[in-house]
C-alpha cells in the first residue's frame, strides 16, 4: 500500500513538472514562442515602414542619381522642344498673315493702277469729248484743281509741255536698261507701265521675276535670271525686256 501511494505521488510530480499553469504541452510552448518572435519582427518592420523582404539602398547611390539626372534632363529637353515648336508655329502664322495682307494690298493697288491706266489710254486715244472722256475729267476734276492751286506755275508748264502722242516702238529710245530705264521709256512713249511678278524659288534662297509690257503695236513678256534679292530679280527681267524691245525695233 505504501509502495502504491509513492508511485501515485511520483506520477503526480511528473505530471506537474511537464505541465504549465495554462495547461499547454512543451511542443505548444515552443510554437507559441516562435510565433511571438515572428510577431515582434513584423511589428518592428511596420514601425519602420520597411517591408520584410525589401533591401534598403542608400540615398546617395550613384546609379539612381544618374538615372534621376537623365530623367530631369529629358524633361528639360522636351520642354525646350515644345517652346521651339510653338515659336516656329507662331512665326509661321505671323509671316503668312503679313504675306496675305501684302498680297491683298498688292491686288488692290494693281486694280487701282489698271483703272488709272485705262483712264490714261482713254485720254490719249479719244479725240472728241465723248461721255466716257467727260466722265474721266469729272472724276479727277477736284484732284487736278487741288494740284493747280498748290503749284499753279509748274502745273501750267507741265500742261504746255505734255506730249499727247504715243510713239511707235521704233520711235522709242531703247538704249537704256533696267527697271527705271524701262519706266522712262514707257513714260516718254505714253505706254502702259510694265507689270512685274516676282516669285521665290522652291528652295527659298533665290528669286525670279517676269515682266509683261504692252504697247500700241506689241505685246511682250520676259523672264529674268535667278537672283538673290527681289530687286535684282526685277532688274534682270527688265534688262531682258529691253533686249527684246531692241531686237523687235531692229526687225521693224
Amino acid at each position: 500500500m505504501n509502495h502504491k501511494r509513492k508511485f501515485e505521488a511520483l506520477e503526480t510530480n511528473i505530471a506537474t513538472s511537464t505541465e504549465h499553469g495554462d495547461g499547454q504541452s512543451p511542443t505548444e510552448d515552443l510554437q507559441a514562442s516562435v510565433q511571438m518572435d515572428k510577431n515582434r519582427t513584423e511589428n518592428n518592420s511596420k514601425s519602420r515602414n520597411i517591408p520584410q523582404d525589401t533591401i534598403v539602398i542608400p540615398d546617395d547611390d550613384p546609379v539612381i542619381n544618374d538615372q534621376a539626372l537623365k530623367s530631369q534632363q529629358g524633361k528639360v529637353t522636351e520642354k525646350s522642344d515644345g517652346i521651339m515648336y510653338f515659336q516656329r508655329y507662331a512665326t509661321l502664322r505671323l509671316l503668312q498673315k503679313m504675306r496675305d495682307d501684302t498680297l491683298h494690298e498688292h491686288r488692290v493697288l494693281g486694280d487701282r493702277s489698271a483703272e488709272y491706266e485705262m483712264d490714261i489710254q482713254t485720254l490719249l486715244t479719244e479725240t472728241e469729248m465723248t461721255p466716257k472722256l467727260t466722265s474721266i475729267l469729272k472724276k479727277h476734276e477736284n484732284i487736278w484743281k487741288m494740284m493747280e492751286a498748290a503749284n499753279p506755275i509748274s502745273f501750267g508748264e507741265g500742261c504746255q509741255t505734255m506730249k499727247i502722242k504715243r510713239k511707235k516702238l521704233k520711235e522709242a529710245i531703247l538704249l537704256r536698261n533696267k527697271c527705271q530705264e524701262l519706266d522712262d521709256i514707257c513714260h516718254e512713249s505714253n505706254w502702259i507701265l510694265p507689270r512685274y511678278n516676282v516669285l521665290p524659288s522652291v528652295t527659298g534662297d533665290m528669286y525670279q521675276a517676269s515682266v509683261h509690257l504692252t504697247g500700241p503695236d506689241f505685246n511682250l513678256s520676259a523672264d529674268g535670271d535667278m537672283k538673290v534679292t527681289p530687286h535684282d530679280a526685277r532688274d534682270s527681267a527688265a534688262s531682258n525686256m529691253l533686249s527684246q524691245l531692241q531686237q523687235k525695233a531692229r526687225e521693224d
